[in-house]
C-alpha cells in the first residue's frame, strides 16, 4: 500500500474580479505550455523548463503552473523578480514550502528589490529563457519597452521560447499611446483566441477626450480600446525585430477586469507570443552597419 500525498493549498478569498484573474491565469499557462510543446523537440520538452517571473509575495501562478506542468512531467525553474523588499522578503520565506509542495518547480529570486530593467541589465552573461511571463498589470508605457528591449537585445529569448504579458487597458503615457495608434493601422496583426475575446466586454475605459483643448487648441483624436488592443502587440513585434527577434504574428490574446475592492475595475489585457527566430548580436550590428553606409 501506497501512501498518497495530499496537497494544502493556500486558501486565498478573491473577490469577483480576482477569480476572473485566476480563470484567465489558467488559459495563459494552458497557452505557455502549449506552445512550448510545440516549440520544443522530445529531449529539450524532458529537461528542466527555465522561466522568468514576476511572482508577488505567494507564487500562485507559478504554484498553478507546477501543478498543469506536472501532468506533462515537466521540470520548472523559475527566476522571480519582485521590486518591493517586504514582498521580496515574504516570497524567499515561502520558497521552501511552495518547493516542498510542488517537487516538479524550484525558485530563486533576486538577491535585493529589483525591477525588470535592473534585473535584466544586472545578469553578466544571459541565458535564454524558456519562457518569460511578465505580469505587469500596469500601463504599456517607455519602462515596459525599455525592459523587453533587454530581453530582445540581451538574447534572454531563442526560438522556441514564449513570451506573455499583461497590461492595463485603462491608462497609458500619451507617447506610447500614440505609437500604439499608428501602428495599428500600419501593421495589422491577427490573433487567435483563447476563447472569445473577453475585451469586448470590458468596462471601465476611459472616455475620448473632449475634442478641444482649454486654450482652445485641438486635442489628438483619442486612443480607442480596439487601437491599444491592436497597437501594443504591433509595437512589441517591431521592437523584437529591430533587435534580431522574430516573434509570430499569431498570438493569444485574452481580457479581464481586474479589482481589489470589487468597486473600481480595471481592464486588463493578455497577450502570449512564441518566438521563431533568433539573430546573433554581431549579425545585427552588421546588418545596422550596412544599411546606414
Amino acid at each position: 500500500m501506497t501512501a498518497t500525498l495530499e496537497r494544502k493549498h493556500p486558501v486565498y478569498k478573491w473577490n469577483e474580479r480576482r477569480e476572473q484573474k485566476r480563470r484567465n491565469d489558467a488559459k495563459v499557462i494552458a497557452s505557455i505550455l502549449s506552445r512550448l510543446a510545440n516549440g520544443m523537440s522530445a529531449n529539450e520538452f524532458s529537461l528542466q523548463i527555465q522561466g522568468l517571473t514576476l511572482p508577488g509575495n505567494h507564487g500562485v501562478w507559478e504554484r498553478r503552473l507546477a501543478e498543469a506542468a506536472e501532468a506533462q512531467d515537466m521540470k520548472i525553474h523559475v527566476l522571480g523578480i519582485e521590486r518591493d523588499p517586504e514582498v521580496l522578503d515574504e516570497l524567499q520565506r515561502k520558497i521552501p514550502g511552495i518547493e516542498s509542495e510542488h517537487r516538479n518547480l524550484t525558485m530563486s529570486t533576486v538577491a535585493a528589490a529589483q525591477t525588470v530593467g535592473q534585473t535584466l541589465r544586472g545578469i553578466q552573461e544571459p541565458q535564454p529563457f524558456d519562457f518569460v511571463y511578465l505580469d505587469y498589470m500596469g500601463n504599456w508605457a517607455e519602462d515596459k519597452k525599455e525592459d523587453l528591449r533587454l530581453l530582445f537585445a540581451r538574447s534572454f529569448l531563442k526560438a522556441g521560447s514564449v513570451l506573455a504579458l499583461t497590461f492595463c487597458l485603462k491608462r497609458g503615457e500619451p507617447a506610447a499611446l500614440q505609437e500604439c495608434k499608428k501602428l495599428a493601422v500600419r501593421y495589422p496583426i491577427t490573433h487567435t483566441n483563447l476563447q472569445a475575446p473577453a475585451y469586448n466586454t470590458l468596462s471601465g475605459y476611459r472616455p475620448p477626450p473632449k475634442p478641444r483643448n482649454k486654450d482652445g487648441s485641438k486635442r489628438p483624436a483619442p486612443v480607442t480600446k480596439s487601437m491599444m488592443i491592436h497597437g501594443i502587440p504591433a509595437s512589441i513585434v517591431k521592437l523584437a525585430a529591430a533587435h534580431g527577434v522574430t516573434l509570430s504574428s499569431h498570438y493569444d490574446i485574452d481580457g479581464f477586469e481586474y479589482s481589489n475592492d470589487n468597486v473600481n475595475r480595471t481592464p486588463m489585457i493578455v497577450f502570449v507570443f512564441s518566438v521563431l527566430a533568433t539573430k546573433p548580436v554581431v549579425e545585427i550590428q552588421k546588418q545596422r552597419e550596412e544599411f546606414s553606409s
